[in-house]
């Protein structure tokens, strides 16, 4: 009994899995590394807009701080101009007081020599003191607008420090993204590379397999008059496998969704113990039973019925050209996945359809 599966556990081939196995299981890795190119190219297109999007933000950063210092530039200024300003006022201040003083110790007389002719003591009195106060509230007034821009200059420091380390983590991050997107390049390049070599392995595996099926053709036209007996077609679907094992590759071609590439597969892999006789499913004549290039051995029995089998991926031959066979007669023995196919009038049937 032959149960299917899935697949199996990728591993070193051997002989035909070059031809078949391995074909679908290129084929399936190829189809993996497009898809992870492909992934790839999505995270590479994404970490470029990204990159693109960190340097205006690195912009905005550097602006920020930029604009930071030419407001601490400014503040500073202001501050000097204030600064002289609040000097300038202070003298003057200081002048009026000192005459107000004096004018207390001396009295009206020196009220009166310091006033022009004609003019009223009283009212110069009253205008001194109003420049008095007047200086005052200017000093105060100074005092307040230093005590706001040095407030203001100690906020923008705080600020170009932040602006600063704004710059600082946003130049960091341009430089992740610059280093994840060089490394992505690597990887692409490097996939790119495996891809095309999957696909030129590929390649000589479809040749390989278009070449045994000329071989089976040249066996077909030349297998001579047909031979006599029941036609293998009245037990289709009643006959016994060639050995016991595990169908892990089935029939019909395989299509590489990215690529489109497509590579005939007409019969079935089954794994198989190494050494285990490989049985004809029918009675008939060995027209084929030698090394097939560097495929192993394999083996071609004509069957009533117009019809050809193949047992390949052969250890060892029990059968020679030209032999007369029974139907279960041993005809090798395995190499641990055997290949077989059917062909009736020369067309490949799907063996699950033939056999019990």
């Amino acid at each position: 009994m032959v149960t299917a599966a899935g697949g199996q556990e990728p591993g070193r081939p051997r002989d035909l899995d070059e031809l078949r196995a391995l074909i679908a299981r290129l084929n399936a890795e190829t189809a993996e590394v497009s898809a992870l190119a492909g992934d790839l190219l999505g995270r590479a297109a994404r970490t470029r807009l990204e990159l693109q999007l960190q340097a205006a933000r690195v912009a905005e950063a550097e602006t920020a701080l930029a604009t930071t210092r030419a407001e601490i530039a400014d503040t500073e200024a202001s501050l000097q101009v204030l600064e002289v300003s609040l000097a300038e006022a202070g003298r003057a201040l200081r002048r009026r007081l000192a005459a107000m003083a004096s004018y207390s110790r001396h009295g009206y007389l020196r009220l009166l020599l310091a006033v022009d002719r004609g003019a009223e003591p009283v009212a110069a009195l009253r205008l001194l003191r109003y420049l008095v106060r007047r200086d005052a509230e200017v000093i105060a007034g100074y005092r307040d607008a230093r005590d706001s821009l040095e407030s203001r200059r100690s906020d923008l420091a705080g600020q170009q420090v932040a602006a600063r380390n704004w710059v600082d983590a946003e130049a960091t991050r341009r430089v992740d993204l610059d280093r994840a997107r060089r490394e992505q390049r690597r990887v692409l390049a490097d996939l790119e590379v495996r891809r095309r070599r999957l696909l030129e392995r590929t390649q000589v595996l479809g040749e390989k397999e278009a070449r045994l099926g000329r071989l089976l053709e040249v066996l077909a036209a030349e297998g001579g008059s047909a031979l006599d007996g029941v036609p293998i077609q009245e037990f289709r679907g009643a006959l016994a496998w060639p050995a016991a094992g595990r169908v892990t590759v089935g029939f019909g071609p395989r299509r590489d969704p990215t690529y489109g590439t497509s590579v005939p597969h007409n019969g079935v892999e089954i794994e198989v113990a190494q050494g285990t006789a490989v049985n004809a499913i029918y009675r008939g004549r060995v027209l084929f039973a030698a090394p097939f290039q560097d495929l192993g051995f394999a083996v071609v029995v004509e069957h009533p019925g117009r019809a050809l089998t193949l047992y390949a991926n052969l250890s060892a031959l029990e059968v020679a050209e030209g032999d007369v066979v029974g139907l279960n007669a041993i005809v090798g023995r395995s190499d641990g996945r055997l290949y077989f196919e059917i062909r009736i009038d020369r067309q490949p049937q799907d063996p699950r359809e033939w056999l019990l």
